[in-house]
């Protein structure tokens, strides 16, 4: 009768003779881990998570919030792509930001979190100052057009004064005997005197009416001028709302980026259990082949 052969014993019964061997190469495999974890390059992986302006703080800086929400998406995905162009990985859900990436040194989040304020910040408040330079340029247009409206209408007014003062002094000079009496009965003029002095009488009205249109030119403003009131109005309002929207952000409580998570960092290092984990079962590994080979089985098996 066969005697049946039983692998595991001799396995065990190895294991009893090798025992030494079997612990030293455990404590090698550990070892070789424990090396290994120390000399590979060491990477960072960097998680946060943080929120933006929401639809009422963007109404605090008088900014539609589509716009802004989209400015600081640009801002965020520019600035990180800038600095972490590999394994960068950004979503948007909701208003918060989900942004991980790896780097080859541990980063400040709190550094990295003031970088992205203070460059968004800066973008936030240029926009703010174009709006209120755009509204003090057309402030300034309107009334510059109003001006030299005004301008451009009294010196029209002079020039037909002066023509008609001359054309006055012409008729002075000409019919002077008949224009300097005191009284004048017009039923002894003939056709032609009478034609004269109803001509120098339309003058002198004429430079009255003139004279009288040129001191209400110059005695007005913008304010006689309805509709150019009405805008100059709306436009010094716009102004200053955008002057406390500005100073509203200025504020230094006024966040525009905040984190909402505790951030996390990781690295590709081995804790010490880790090490001894995976020493042991990569240690475990080794000598189940280096058994598996010195046993009688495998001899049993080639013959």
């Amino acid at each position: 009768m066969t005697k049946t052969y039983y692998p595991i014993k001799e396995f065990i019964e190895l294991f009893k003779k090798k025992k030494f061997m079997i612990i030293f190469i455990i404590f090698i495999s550990i070892g070789g881990v424990y090396y290994y974890n120390n000399l590979k390059d060491l990477k960072y992986d960097h998680n946060l998570e943080f929120v933006t302006l929401n639809q009422w703080k963007a109404n605090e800086v008088g900014i539609n919030f589509t716009h802004i929400d989209g400015l600081i998406k640009n801002e965020i995905y520019s600035f990180f792509k800038e600095k972490f162009p590999e394994k960068l990985l950004i979503t948007f859900d909701n208003g918060i930001y989900y942004v991980s990436f790896i780097d080859n040194k541990k980063m400040s989040i709190e550094e990295l979190l003031k970088q992205i304020t203070n460059k968004t910040r800066k973008n936030i408040n240029f926009t703010l100052e174009n709006k209120r330079e755009n509204l003090q340029i057309r402030k300034d247009r309107n009334i510059n057009n109003y001006l030299e409206t005004k301008k451009v209408t009294l010196m029209a007014l002079k020039l037909k004064l002066n023509g008609l003062i001359e054309q006055k002094e012409i008729m002075n000079k000409r019919f002077n005997n008949l224009i300097s009496r005191d009284t004048i009965d017009i039923t002894s003029l003939d056709a032609r005197q009478y034609e004269v002095i109803r001509d120098y009488e339309k003058i002198e009205g004429k430079i009255t009416s003139l004279n009288t249109k040129i001191q209400l030119e110059l005695n007005s403003s913008y304010e006689s001028d309805s509709s150019l009131h009405y805008e100059l109005i709306t436009l010094n309002n716009g102004l200053i709302e955008v002057g406390r929207n500005i100073k509203t952000f200025n504020d230094p409580n006024f966040q525009v980026i905040q984190l909402i998570k505790n951030f996390n960092i990781d690295n590709n290092r081995l804790s010490n259990l880790e090490i001894i984990i995976a020493g042991l079962l990569f240690g475990i590994l080794i000598n189940v082949f280096f058994l598996f080979l010195t046993s009688k089985y495998l001899r049993a098996i080639r013959n």
